[in-house]
């Protein structure tokens, strides 16, 4: 589906979304241009960005300590690359988590919503970078 296909919404957040990530890159002259992927999951539509460099930082060093907490890792993921969720009041990423937390806990089928919406966006980025690579990664065993 096209960006043009897409409800007048969706295409409104995701250029809010990119317009976000500019202004909050601005101090980093070596920032990756602005992304914006639209997921959906447990029946919820979400636009959602790659973390910031300090947060994607951040959230390796959160799995890559001794005391791995994944729940508090997807949240912590979740919070930083959502930016939009169908439904939110208000404008901006406080709107959206606060909307989000709201969704997670109106169903049981939908308390795997940080988890799923982060497992989403890593399988989708990870696409994208293998997309724009020059040479996609490869493994080999020897």
């Amino acid at each position: 589906m096209s960006l043009a296909e897409l409800p007048a919404d969706i295409r409104a957040a995701i250029e809010k979304c990119k317009a976000f990530q500019v202004e909050r890159d601005a101090d980093k002259p070596n920032s990756p241009d602005p992304a914006a992927f639209v997921i959906v999951t447990c029946d919820e539509t979400m636009v959602m960005m790659p973390p910031s460099i300090p947060d994607g930082d951040r959230l390796a060093r959160m799995l890559t300590g001794e005391k791995k907490d994944l729940l508090r890792y997807y949240e912590t993921h979740f919070n930083c690359t959502v930016f939009w969720i169908k439904g939110q009041a208000g404008e901006g990423v406080p709107a959206a988590v606060e909307h989000a937390k709201k969704v997670r806990n109106s169903h049981w089928l939908k308390q795997d919503l940080f988890a799923n919406a982060v497992n989403s966006l890593f399988e989708v980025s990870e696409q994208t970078k293998a997309d724009l690579a020059v040479s996609p990664p490869s493994a080999k065993k020897y």
